[in-house]
């Protein structure tokens, strides 16, 4: 799936970027890799590649940050990247919400956008995916584009309530 965004929303999500970096910085949030200097570029790609993934999929995007809230629509996490080889990464506290499906999009401009694919959280955790370069440091796990589901594949509809129920009960189980 391909996305163009307007350069409205490319400075939309570009503002929305610039004030999480903002933020982060501000409450002595350390990047989660790279250093101060990559933080506002990331959050900024992250943003942007968040609005390219709720217009590519005609889902809503609330810019809300947070553990509980979602990057697209009901269920959705967005990994933006601009590498030319990149794989989805997965983070030990994505376990938080271990039914959402995250997705891999890949811009090489800000303004045109590749969905490469997705995967639901649980699926990612498995050993064959896990990133052991990380000793001593939190665990992440790394699916190449191979192996991850196509965008069509993606449920995008209204959530059926017994699976919102589910996912209640899921995260209720990690508390």
């Amino acid at each position: 799936m391909e996305v163009r965004l307007s350069w409205e929303e490319v400075r939309c999500g570009a503002q929305h970027g610039l004030e999480r970096g903002l933020t982060a910085l501000k409450r002595g949030w350390s990047p989660r890799h790279g250093g101060v200097e990559d933080r506002f570029r990331n959050h900024i790609l992250g943003a942007v590649g968040e609005i390219a993934v709720a217009k590519g999929l005609d889902l809503y995007w609330s810019g809300v940050v947070g553990p509980d809230v979602t990057d697209v629509g009901w269920l959705y996490e967005v990994r933006s990247t601009m590498m030319q080889n990149p794989k989805l990464t997965i983070y030990e506290s994505d376990m938080r919400n271990p039914g959402q499906g995250v997705v891999l999009a890949q811009t090489i401009n800000f303004q045109d956008w590749r969905m490469l694919g997705w995967k639901n959280v649980v699926d990612c955790m498995e050993d064959r995916f896990l990133d052991r370069r990380l000793v001593g440091e939190k665990r992440q796990w790394l699916i190449p584009v191979e192996e991850l589901e196509e965008m069509s594949e993606l449920v995008t509809g209204v959530p059926d309530p017994e699976v919102l129920r589910s996912l209640d009960q899921l995260r209720a189980g990690d508390e």
